[in-house]
């Protein structure tokens, strides 16, 4: 009977372990956003990096931080959104330009709610997580 006791025990203390280690895990994800961008191919983000790219054949030369295929890749699509649409009118080229950054700033502020929406996603779910968990210790330390 001791012997079924001192393993019981055992076994409890091994449960709460993983218990606190999964807590542990949770707590990271929930007050870390998850959704910051990795930090590629090792190089500090605040490390700056001279990128060139051509919008409507002209070339730029930028000095950004990250990842420099990004700042092309984000180059080459105000270039095709550009391009895409020519304006009718020389006079309408401003306005052409001011509509593809309005479209731009339409498609990030679309993308900042979704990033929210999951965020608070990811928020309830790991609470959700938590209590079920604590309501596993809470049995397991009862005995049940």
């Amino acid at each position: 009977m001791a012997d079924e006791l001192a393993a019981l025990q055992a076994e409890r203390k091994q449960v709460r372990t993983r218990i606190e280690k999964l807590l542990e895990q949770i707590e990271q994800l929930s007050g870390d956003s998850g959704f910051r961008s990795p930090e590629k191919h090792g190089k500090p983000s605040s490390e700056k990096q001279t990128v060139r790219v051509t919008i409507l054949n002209r070339q730029y030369t930028l000095r950004a931080a990250g990842d420099p295929s990004d700042i092309e890749r984000a180059a080459a699509q105000l270039d095709d959104l550009l391009l895409a649409s020519p304006p009718r009118r020389r006079s309408g080229f401003h306005a052409h330009r001011v509509l593809a950054c309005l479209h731009l700033a339409d498609k990030l502020t679309a993308l900042d709610r979704e990033m929210e929406s999951l965020r608070q996603s990811v928020d309830q779910k790991s609470e959700k997580c938590r209590g079920m968990i604590e309501e596993l210790i809470a049995s397991v330390e009862a005995g049940v």
